[in-house]
């Protein structure tokens, strides 16, 4: 019984994660939506006139909370999607793409976390930080399957060039660094 409950699941999961239905199409649609709203999210939580720390400046907690409790919302529909595709591919938890959205989940769970236990916004630099880690979630747009042949180009083409690349990166190292 357990083994066809999870069959099932597994069934749905594979609809979704590979648009075979209606429902898994406008499923793939709210999860791109998803993560292009909440990197524009992001981008405004990190302004700082948004930031309480800085002196002389009158900030709207109003417009905070509703950034946190936006971005709240994102990491649980982030959550429920790496939730589905590990169902919908267990084979694949190890794989790049999957690790890299697992990845992306910590930081927003632990700001998350951080902001709700702490309301006093005495960690300003943790908070700082998260958010520029979240902004690593623009690299899942790479993964969006309209943009998987470019992708798939350029990676072909960095591979090709990076044994000629390597004398003048090494250069431009010891240029930049001394």
């Amino acid at each position: 019984v357990v083994a066809n409950a999870i069959f099932s699941w597994r069934l749905v999961a594979l609809n979704v994660t590979e648009r075979r239905t209606v429902f898994g199409r406008q499923l793939e649609i709210i999860f791109r939506a998803t993560l292009i709203i909440n990197l524009l999210s992001t981008m405004a939580m990190s302004l700082p006139e948004l930031d309480i720390t800085r002196k002389g400046t009158t900030v709207n907690t109003e417009l905070k909370d509703v950034l946190l409790y936006f971005e709240i919302a994102c990491t649980l529909i982030f959550l429920f999607e790496w939730l589905v595709n590990s169902l919908a591919h267990p084979y694949q938890l190890c794989g790049f793409w999957s690790f890299f959205d697992f990845l992306c989940l910590i930081p927003g769970v632990a700001l998350c976390m951080s902001e709700l236990h702490n309301r006093t916004n005495a960690r300003e630099d943790l908070e700082s930080g998260l958010q520029g880690i979240i902004m690593l979630r623009a690299f899942r747009i790479l993964h969006f399957p309209y943009f998987r042949r470019e992708v798939h180009m350029m990676y072909r083409a960095l591979k090709n060039a990076a044994p000629y690349l390597a004398r003048p990166g090494y250069l431009a190292l010891n240029v930049w660094i001394f």
